[in-house]
């Protein structure tokens, strides 16, 4: 069996970078488009399978044309690595080639998550630490990388609320500037704020969530 290559943890995806769906649409046998990333990081909301309740998601947009029968399929980069898993497009006469896809640090997060927590019939969904704050972007740049020839953004997360009953209370305080958390000995840079959230699923009991911040 052929094992996707992940892109690595250290690296983020780039608007404008390549993005090439591989599915089976209509199921006319494995095919693929190609596209590109037009937003790295958006909130939608949209319904589940029950086609009655609705669910908020953080995806990637993309252009790459996604028809029944790609979602679930990988999005993949230039380089062939997996960059996401295609669940969703919109269907308007006003817009055309707006899809999106679950990150692939989100999903092999919640993969994991699962693995772990839903051993028996008695757990049956994601577990997530919440630390009882609220974090906003102070400020965001745009920052250019020589080497690779790509463009990413940097924002400065900061603490904009604190609960008096959650975990960080006492501990951390409203306008402390965010820089890095880490998790069960694996250090996660702070450089955007779904990036804290995202790191919050790989937390499992006994876990010392140790701040690094700019007070």
């Amino acid at each position: 069996a052929l094992e996707a290559q992940l892109l690595p943890e250290d690296e983020t995806v780039s608007v404008g970078g390549k993005a090439i769906a591989v599915g089976n649409p209509e199921a006319g046998g494995i095919s693929a488009t190609s596209g590109i990333v037009c937003v790295d990081s958006e909130y939608i909301t949209m319904k589940t399978a029950d086609e009655k309740s609705t669910v908020s998601m953080r995806v990637l947009r993309i252009d790459t044309a996604i028809n029944s029968g790609n979602s679930g399929g990988g999005l993949f980069d230039a380089a062939g690595r997996l960059i996401g898993i295609t669940n969703a497009k919109i269907v308007d006469t006003s817009t055309e080639n707006i899809a999106y896809a679950i990150p692939v640090r989100v999903a092999q997060n919640v993969a994991d998550n699962i693995l772990y927590y839903c051993t028996d019939g008695s757990q049956r969904s994601v577990r997530r630490c919440m630390l009882g704050i609220s974090v906003s972007t102070e400020g965001s740049a745009a920052v250019y990388d020589p080497e690779t020839g790509s463009v990413s953004i940097r924002e400065t997360v900061a603490v904009s609320e604190v609960s008096s009953d959650g975990a960080a209370n006492g501990q951390l305080k409203k306008g402390d500037i965010v820089l890095s958390v880490t998790l069960g000995g694996r250090t996660y840079d702070i450089t955007r704020s779904y990036m804290l959230i995202d790191a919050m699923l790989t937390a499992r009991p006994g876990d010392a969530a140790v701040f690094r911040i700019l007070r």
